[in-house]
């Protein structure tokens, strides 16, 4: 290994680190702008879509590009290590730590811009219903004492929009009972709070359109 190529192999940690501050620095610049999303019905699931897909991508290719690298690196300081039988632990030392400190930058410009909870974590599950005229999805959310959900309106290209959110006591789920009557531009939806043991509450749903 020629004396330029191991500068350049020596400086990688650096490098990795310094791009990684730069997202970081990013994630505080850009955590506050607006998300707008947009949902989707697809296989009986919302599908919540918004430019924080694309930054979270950005992200997990970062990391997977700064793994490779560090791989890359570790085994050729190895073969160094085999074909001339000089000491090398700095060096991979210094290439894990890096991987570390890189990995949880990228974690926290995640968590800064997505927050740190995903929709996954509330173990959400839909419902769908319809009249033949409208169709609307309700979509239960739970975690640890918190429980509720939102209430979806399907278009016919499975475009969704929120109409309605509710909530009820002590991480309880309706499991999809719910008494529902409709009408022309709304509908009333009838569900267990969990307050009491008997307890309902009963919403009215006014449709978009």
């Amino acid at each position: 290994m020629d004396l330029q190529k191991k500068r350049i192999i020596k400086s990688i940690p650096l490098f990795e680190i310094g791009i990684c501050i730069v997202f970081l620095i990013v994630s505080f610049c850009i955590g506050d702008i607006p998300t707008k999303p947009t949902y989707k019905y697809i296989n009986n699931h919302i599908v919540k879509n918004t430019w924080h897909d694309i930054y979270e991508t950005v992200l997990a290719g970062v990391f997977l590009i700064i793994s490779i690298i560090s791989v890359l690196c570790i085994v050729i300081w190895i073969i160094r290590r085999i074909k001339r039988r000089k000491k090398i632990h700095k060096h991979i030392v210094s290439l894990f730590f890096s991987f570390v400190l890189c990995s949880l930058l990228l974690m926290i410009s995640n968590i800064i811009v997505v927050g740190f909870w995903s929709d996954n974590d509330y173990s959400p599950i839909c419902y769908k219903f319809s009249d033949d005229k409208h169709t609307i999805v309700i979509e239960e959310r739970s975690f640890l004492l918190y429980s509720g959900g939102y209430v979806y309106q399907i278009y016919d290209d499975n475009d969704a929009v929120i109409i309605h959110t509710f909530s009820v006591d002590d991480g309880g789920r309706n499991k999809g009972h719910y008494d529902i009557k409709w009408y022309d531009n709304y509908a009333e939806i009838t569900y267990n709070t969990f307050y009491t043991k008997d307890s309902k509450c009963t919403d009215k749903i006014v449709f978009a359109d």
